[in-house]
């Protein structure tokens, strides 16, 4: 049974949807060489277009939540991200081939400014479609913005310079640290149990289980600090151990500053203790500064300096998208 959320405040409605007729999506053109051979083969057979990094996204997002490669289930994943009305969004369509014909070398970085920033956004869409597919949902328009605005940062942040002139002193005051400088887990749970109380439809996903028994749940929290603001999206993978206790097997954090920069932190938990952290930057921290960082974190988080590792990715989520592929081998990589 598939449920249909509508995402108003008052008004979450939920309706059974009808189940899907199997069909195929016909592709064409070759593949950017920048996309792995594997999901050019996956997304090929799956029957999705094999030349753009949305398909690429949505099989590693599949794979992620354990969800089966089926042709029409894709393209209805697909499908959803092209319903946002977003300008990027629909603007990202356009080949690269089109951006190369701009007039100057401006205009040409602008275009290609313009397509980078759309297909981050129809990734966020991407993993939030899979997401609420994975828990038997299907979202509306709004439910998919909202849930992709929870999971993405970014996306916040961005929201965040377009309404900082008209935002009022008492809401800059409700973001900031507390008195002592620093943010708690409380600040953490009250900020996250705020945002949630003002979008009902975070709660109700996250209570969800996904079809695989695991439970994926999205915790964003925003916050102050002097002159910069923190956008954090914290999720949580849950598994279940064989006396049927829910543990948290994996943790992200992915911190957006106000400055653009971004630090995602991955941890691996076993007793729930850290046990394995990876940490990626960008803008891509210095080689010399490597085992500063590490030391600095083992420090923090009381484990070896050998099991943090600093990642490189261009991907916005590389636990989801290529971490969460290689997750069964990781240990053996390392």
């Amino acid at each position: 049974m598939i449920v249909k959320f509508d995402t108003q405040k008052s008004n979450i409605n939920l309706s059974v949807k009808t189940p899907r007729s199997e069909s195929t999506v016909k592709t064409s053109a070759s593949a950017p060489s920048d996309i792995p051979r594997s999901a050019v083969k996956l997304a090929s057979a799956a029957g999705l277009p094999a030349a753009d990094k949305l398909s690429a996204s949505i099989i590693s997002f599949a794979r992620f939540f354990s969800l089966p490669l089926k042709p029409q289930v894709l393209a209805d994943i697909r499908r959803q991200v092209f319903l946002q009305p977003a300008p990027l969004a629909q603007s990202a369509a356009q080949p690269v081939s089109q951006t190369a014909a701009a007039p100057n070398n401006s205009s040409a970085n602008a275009s290609l400014a313009n397509q980078s920033a759309a297909e981050k956004i129809r990734e966020t869409l991407s993993l939030s479609a899979t997401a609420a597919e994975s828990k038997g949902t299907e979202l509306t328009a709004k439910g998919l913005e909202t849930y992709a605005d929870a999971v993405n940062p970014d996306s916040r942040r961005q929201d965040g310079e377009r309404q900082r002139r008209e935002r009022n002193k008492n809401e800059q005051d409700d973001k900031s640290l507390s008195k002592s400088g620093e943010i708690t887990a409380q600040d953490v749970k009250e900020k996250a149990f705020e945002y949630m109380e003002h979008n009902p439809l975070l709660e109700i996903l996250n209570r969800l289980p996904a079809k695989n028994g695991q439970r994926w749940i999205v915790l964003p929290f925003d916050f102050t600090d002097g002159d910069k603001e923190y956008f954090v999206s914290m999720r949580v993978l849950l598994e279940e151990d064989h006396a049927k206790r829910r543990k948290v097997h994996f943790m992200v954090l992915d911190i957006v500053i106000s400055d653009e920069s971004r630090k995602i932190f991955i941890f691996k938990l076993a007793n729930e203790k850290p046990e394995r952290l990876f940490v990626y930057h960008s803008p891509e921290l210095p080689q010399k500064e490597h085992r500063k960082v590490k030391q600095e974190l083992a420090k923090q988080f009381d484990m070896p300096t050998e099991r943090v590792f600093i990642k490189t990715s261009e991907e916005s989520f590389p636990f989801e998208s290529g971490f969460g592929e290689d997750r069964p081998s990781i240990d053996e990589a390392v």
